[in-house]
């Protein structure tokens, strides 16, 4: 165990500059905007927001990435697992919005899940395991994260936790 805090470059902040990338690098060729209205919500906004992004904006944007992703292999060096909740707030429907508010302050978009983001923006194997319920039935997750090329620790520790708390195989 390491009791050291954990800094690193807002990984919220890089998502939200780097996710459009991404999808930008995933969508055919010529095909925005006629598959606007096959995409989700979310999906749609984010390529409408980042469609004229410039050059500079892109490189630093780049450069945020690389910075965490530097981090984030300095910290796998030192410890072999991050645990952390699954997300900052209780369950959402998948389908969204994620809540836009923990403990009462109102928070920007994607803070509900900033634990995500390294396996999201590093390529850090990360799992979920279920830890229990909210006091409304809702399920809680505890999220181990792994350095890269690690799938086989997370998956051993997830089998673990099965094993020695197991959860049920079907939703309620």
């Amino acid at each position: 165990m390491d009791d050291d805090p954990v800094e690193l470059t807002d990984p919220v902040r890089t998502w939200l500059s780097n996710g459009g990338l991404d999808l930008w690098l995933a969508i055919e060729e010529g095909s925005w905007p006629a598959v606007a209205d096959d995409l989700s919500r979310y999906s749609r906004s984010v390529l409408e927001q980042t469609e004229g992004l410039t050059a500079p904006k892109i490189a630093r944007a780049l450069q945020h990435r690389d910075r965490l992703e530097r981090e984030v292999g300095e910290l796998f060096g030192e410890v072999e697992v991050l645990v952390t909740p699954t997300t900052a707030v209780p369950a959402f429907a998948a389908e969204g919005p994620p809540t836009m508010e923990i403990a009462g302050t109102e928070v920007g978009p994607a803070m509900s899940t900033p634990f995500t983001m390294l396996g999201n923006l590093c390529w850090n194997p990360s799992i979920s395991v279920p830890v229990g319920q909210t006091s409304e039935g809702l399920p809680v997750g505890l999220m181990l994260t792994v350095a890269l090329h690690r799938d086989d620790l997370a998956l051993r520790l997830a089998r673990i936790w099965e094993r020695t708390r197991p959860w049920p195989r079907w939703a309620p």
